[in-house]
């Protein structure tokens, strides 16, 4: 196994104890969900591609990703938020950068000028970008309101309860594992790329799309996105994996799930148990399987009715 694929083995088990499962995953279930990630991540790419070319664009951006989200106004609204954190981490850091080298009574309102207009224009931008999509306005109006978004504070919860459980040294090591990415200060664009062309050359047609040699081009805000979007792969299939738990506990196996929402912990010792067991393969394709069922409807839980697993993509 490749330095590559080993070290996002491990930035995936991270992100799974981030989102709920127990501090040390299944290696099987690890794998599993890293082979699902890559494949969901390069049928983004891919459709994002097309939507370039439709364009006239021989580059990936950002617009393009946007665009495969639009009909999921909570997706959009979750990547809203992560691109204005985003933006204001790279603020932050132009300000810090601005304030090392001591600037003279007459350069320093320039300065500031500058960094002022940048932020403006970017923040702008990105607002354009999503406005692109919202055809109600609808869109706009909420994305500066988490509190429109249930699955976020689902999450939240979830973290909440489990950080009250743990002790001080567990509680370091949970945080460290919720800020886990695929790209950051260490792991760079190009790493991420090379993890995504592995699942290339080992199983090209999985998903149903052609065979490509290599992820397409894309500019470094769309590999971001792409970077988000995989992680937020990993999130979703832990939410679904524990309501398969949920469900095996009081429902019929096979039986339609319930809809996305977290119970309060249990107090009683059996339920304490289950809920330290790491999360299994089997749980993990259950989940999917159910998610992915043409027969499910609306009021069954993970919906996506429609088109095959082979069209599906979880996070957009």
């Amino acid at each position: 196994m490749s330095d590559t694929e080993q070290l996002y083995l491990h930035e995936i088990q991270l992100m799974m104890h981030g989102c709920g499962d127990c501090a040390r995953p299944l290696p099987a279930t690890v794998k599993l969900v890293a082979n699902i990630v890559q494949q969901q991540v390069l049928s983004i790419a891919w459709r994002a591609e097309e939507q370039a070319t439709r364009r006239g664009s021989k580059t990936v951006n950002p617009r393009d990703i946007i665009f495969l989200m639009r009909k999921n106004p909570d997706k959009l609204r979750r990547l809203y938020n992560y691109l204005s954190v985003k933006e204001m981490r790279t603020n932050f850091s132009a300000l810090t950068a601005s304030d090392v080298v001591e600037p003279t009574d007459d350069s320093e309102g320039d300065v500031t000028n500058l960094l002022d207009s940048a932020r403006r224009n970017r923040q702008a931008n990105l607002r354009e970008m999503f406005t692109e999509v919202d055809v109600s306005g609808e869109l706009l109006e909420s994305l500066n309101n988490p509190m429109s978004d249930p699955i976020r504070q689902k999450r939240n919860q979830r973290a909440d309860s489990i950080s009250l459980s743990l002790d001080p040294a567990g509680y370091v090591e949970f945080s460290n594992a919720r800020r886990a990415a695929f790209v950051n200060s260490k792991l760079t664009h190009q790493r991420f790329l090379e993890w995504l062309s592995l699942a290339i050359d080992t199983s090209p047609g999985l998903i149903g799309e052609p065979f490509i040699s290599s992820p397409p081009r894309m500019n470094s805000a769309a590999i971001d996105i792409l970077a988000y979007l995989a992680k937020e792969t990993v999130a979703m299939l832990i939410d679904f994996a524990i309501l398969v738990r949920q469900d095996s506990c009081g429902t019929v196996p096979g039986g339609p799930l319930r809809p996305l929402t977290l119970r309060p912990p249990s107090s009683t010792s059996a339920s304490s148990g289950l809920e330290r067991l790491p999360i299994s393969p089997a749980e993990i394709r259950e989940a999917l399987r159910r998610y992915f069922s043409p027969l499910l409807t609306q009021s069954a839980g993970l919906v996506r009715t429609g088109p095959p697993l082979a069209s599906q993509i979880i996070a957009c």
